[in-house]
């Protein structure tokens, strides 16, 4: 069954197009209004963007409320795509303020448009190869060969089982190396 979570998309959509999707979706689905989710944007866009580098400014009104609209308003005039174009220094703040799901599933879209593969950390997709899904397959191999010879059955069930324990060493191993990655940009982004 494929990821919920995962929007198709078309992969002539622009960067920001399709950030812009995938944030108009979640505030869709879930409820969240612009003014929260204006929030977690400035939030993470002044955790982020060194001060003397922010190009961007957002409000500085006492008034909580008409704070948050105006962050709001400016945020989705940056995504509507009509008068402001999207900047890129907010980019990271935009997806960054998405739950985790939804970050992962918007930097899949993304990386898939280079031609690379994202990999999150602590979590696989339904379409991931993980040491289960190939324990899986072997299985569902060894039921189908039930027929033939025995010890060529067990030869070829070394041969899974030794490719299984290969590639759970290669998947933790790109997971450590992810994690080392974003540990190392989160460290120079402050």
């Amino acid at each position: 069954m494929p990821n919920a979570n995962v929007m198709r998309h078309s992969p002539q959509l622009s960067r920001p197009k399709l950030i812009e999707q995938h944030i108009s979706a979640y505030l869709r689905e879930t409820g969240t209004s612009q003014q929260s989710f204006a929030a977690n944007v400035v939030e993470q866009y002044h955790a982020t963007v060194p001060e003397a580098q922010r190009c961007i400014e957002f409000s500085t009104r006492d008034d909580v409320f008409e704070r948050t609209k105006r962050d709001a308003e400016k945020v989705m005039r940056y995504l509507d795509g009509g008068s402001c174009r999207l900047p890129v220094e907010i980019e990271d703040a935009l997806i960054l303020a998405l739950p985790d799901d939804r970050r992962c599933a918007l930097l899949y879209a993304l990386n898939q448009r280079l031609g690379c593969i994202t990999v999150g950390i602590g979590q696989a997709s339904n379409d991931a190869i993980t040491p289960e899904t190939v324990m899986k397959e072997i299985g569902e191999g060894l039921i189908a060969m039930s027929g033939s010879d025995v010890n060529a059955q067990i030869k070829e069930l070394r041969e899974a089982a030794a490719a299984a324990n290969a590639m759970a060493d290669d998947l933790e191993n790109k997971k450590a190396a992810v994690g080392q990655r974003l540990q190392h940009a989160h460290g120079n982004a402050r």
